[in-house]
């Protein structure tokens, strides 16, 4: 899985992992709709930062709170102990267990008894809660320049545009009328 954002989607139980706490030690479950590989405008608890060196992962918030496992139970905090993790191509076709790597017996799952991710040791058997899907996040293109862009600042009030410098001594910046 190449660095980048994601939701993490588990197709089994059509539910997406969120930032946000059930409890305190899991993460919620919410429903999404993956459309053509896609999920439309995830909501921003929904949306993973995902990295990688020498093949461990680190899987952030948006405000870069880690997903994690603390060091006794199967739980799913942010920022605990254990905050590395493998990332291996699952039995599914297409989807992939997330591995803690401290701690490699536990894997991130889908518990649908009381609605949320945790993690527990993988049980072929039950494939469909562990195989995950990392569907890249895409953010809606707001029209605003970017890094790099050539733009013309205009004023509408004015109706024109900032132009050359008209002085050395006493600098201002030149209107040119523009529409």
């Amino acid at each position: 899985v190449p660095d980048g954002k994601y939701v993490i989607y588990n197709p089994d139980s059509g539910k997406a992992m969120s930032a946000d706490a059930t409890g305190t030690y899991y993460r919620a479950g919410k429903d999404v709709t993956v459309e053509n590989g896609k999920v439309a405008d995830p909501a921003e608890d929904l949306i993973w930062n995902v990295s990688s060196e020498n093949g461990v992962y680190t899987i952030t918030t948006a405000d870069g709170s880690k997903l994690s496992m603390n060091g006794e139970k199967n739980s799913l905090p942010l920022d605990a102990a254990n905050t590395t993790w493998k990332v291996e191509k699952a039995t599914t076709e297409g989807c992939y267990y997330i591995v803690n790597a401290n701690r490699p017996t536990y894997y991130v799952e889908w518990f649908a008894k009381y609605t949320e991710f945790s993690t527990y040791t993988y049980n072929a058997s039950s494939e469909g809660i562990y195989a995950m899907q990392f569907i890249p996040a895409e953010t809606p293109d707001t029209g605003l320049p970017k890094n790099g862009d050539t733009v013309v600042l205009y004023n509408q009030s004015a109706k024109g545009v900032l132009a050359a410098q008209d002085a050395n001594e006493s600098p201002s910046i030149l209107g040119v009328s523009a529409e």
